[in-house]
């Protein structure tokens, strides 16, 4: 299988990434992660973290559309695919916890 072909069927299946830390390489990692059309958890150790993490992933979704590197589009569905946390119980595939959503911030 090729590069591309397995970048297709990863992106075709859509996984769920948890990112555990919201500081400056987590909220990149969640960053890159969501353009690249994953759903992505981002987690932290208090509300606070994670707060700063979600608004700086915000931020930075809004710089990519300005740069032309995203559609207003893919960046709305970016949101829809983002979670945060500091709570750690909602990694896993029954994972039951709410999570902070963009519209909550």
């Amino acid at each position: 299988m090729t590069q591309l072909e397995n970048h297709q069927l990863a992106k075709s299946q859509n996984p769920s990434i948890g990112v555990v830390g919201a500081g400056q390489m987590g909220h990149g990692i969640a960053h890159v992660m969501l353009r690249a059309g994953h759903h992505v958890i981002l987690l932290d150790t208090s509300q606070s973290f994670v707060q700063a993490g979600a608004k700086r992933i915000i931020k930075g979704l809004a710089r990519d559309v300005e740069k032309a590197r995203l559609t207003d589009e893919q960046r709305l569905q970016a949101h829809v695919y983002f979670g945060a946390s500091a709570h750690a119980p909602v990694i896993g595939p029954n994972a039951s916890s709410p999570f902070m959503s963009f519209t909550t911030l």
